[in-house]
């Protein structure tokens, strides 16, 4: 991403680690995520919206893991529907909190970045190819905004040993 305020600065797909497996785009944008909600904020234009990756598994700042070293296959999320509830950046505030688009989970209590969007689920794709619905782990729903459910997967399905 470009450096700038957000919602003003340009995302680059081409820079992301999907990028030399897909070439293009089309698949980032999940239609039941309402972008056009009061409450949403965009963090770029062009942006990825809707979907991260497992940051144990990817490649932002280390190697990832070989998906092989897996303990179980069916049981290692690698995509999930994901976004924030952002208090702390212009137009989100802590008495006007937003929800805004984000690209990754992982198991650290404090990152809620899953969006049960999908009926209080959220749709889950497993590293042997099948897609689940998953409910949130229990307990970790964050409260700030209350019309969404953001929280985190159970750390089982996270990690990957």
């Amino acid at each position: 991403m470009q450096d700038g305020a957000e919602g003003e600065r340009d995302f680059d797909a081409r820079a992301g680690s999907l990028w030399p497996y897909l070439q293009g785009r089309g698949v980032e944008i999940c239609p039941a995520l309402n972008r056009a909600a009061a409450d949403f904020k965009t963090k770029a234009r062009g942006a990825a919206f809707g979907y991260g990756y497992n940051l144990l598994v990817g490649t932002r700042g280390n190697d990832g893991v070989k998906i092989s070293q897996a303990r179980s296959a069916d049981r290692l999320a690698i995509f999930a529907d994901c976004a924030q509830v952002n208090d702390f950046l212009a137009p989100a505030s802590p008495d006007h909190p937003m929800l805004e688009e984000f690209y990754y989970f992982e198991t650290n209590i404090t990152s809620l970045t899953i969006h049960f969007r999908h009926r209080q689920r959220t749709q889950v794709w497993y590293a042997d190819g099948h897609v689940s619905s998953v409910i949130p782990f229990l307990g970790s729903i964050d409260t700030r905004l209350p019309t969404e459910t953001v929280g985190r997967l159970d750390p089982d399905l996270v990690t990957p040993f």
